[in-house]
């Protein structure tokens, strides 16, 4: 579980410090024979960066998710940040992903994720992690943490300000109280066999 928190950890940073690199001051020089009076000179041109309102219009969405990625986030939304690079055929994404949920008690799901985008047409994976840690209840009955890490690959529809999103769900790795029948949350996104995630997001501005 530590392994796991550490890669997930390590990436989300990584793509912090990442987003922040294109916004950055820039220095260009004119030649002197481009300059009236044949003067070399120094202009400052600024790459800034948007303002922080501007920054998370561009690339913030909330939204409902549904399933072992995310659990459930109802009461409160799924934040995703996503950060869009133009190509010559497609586009390219990449993003981090947040829930804390308050349903019965607190947990927590976070991942990181990259992925491609055509039209209106997306394809993205992401390696996520989901928290539920344990708690006393009312009859004083101890249930133990649950903890697990997946990888979700996803096919989407991205239109206007909302973006549907849905794919199936692989554990890498669980650790539920030994023993005992896990919590019903952990079965959520559960047809047949196998596990799927959900999503509904909107822009947030």
């Amino acid at each position: 579980m530590r392994q796991s928190l550490k890669v997930i950890s390590t990436g989300i940073i990584g793509l912090i410090f990442s987003s922040c690199a294109p916004y950055v001051n820039a220095v260009s020089y004119k030649k002197s024979q481009d300059v009236p009076g044949g003067a070399e000179t120094t202009e400052r041109s600024e790459a800034t960066c948007d303002t922080l309102p501007g920054f998370w219009e561009k690339h913030t969405y909330l939204g409902i998710g549904f399933g072992p990625e995310t659990g459930l986030s109802l009461i409160l939304p799924k934040v995703s940040y996503y950060n869009f690079q133009d190509r010559k055929i497609l586009s390219t994404y990449y993003g981090i992903e947040g829930t804390i949920g308050i349903i019965e008690r607190p947990w927590l799901a976070l991942d990181c994720l990259y992925g491609v985008k055509k039209s209106i047409f997306t394809f993205d994976t992401s390696a996520g992690v989901w928290w539920l840690p344990g708690d006393k209840r009312n009859d004083g009955y101890y249930v133990g943490s649950h903890f697990h890490a997946t990888i979700n690959p996803k096919i989407g529809f991205k239109f206007w300000k909302v973006w549907l999103k849905a794919g199936p769900s692989v554990h890498l790795y669980r650790d539920y109280p030994k023993g005992k029948e896990p919590v019903g949350m952990t079965n959520l996104g559960k047809i047949g066999n196998m596990y799927y995630n959900f999503e509904v997001l909107f822009s947030a501005w």
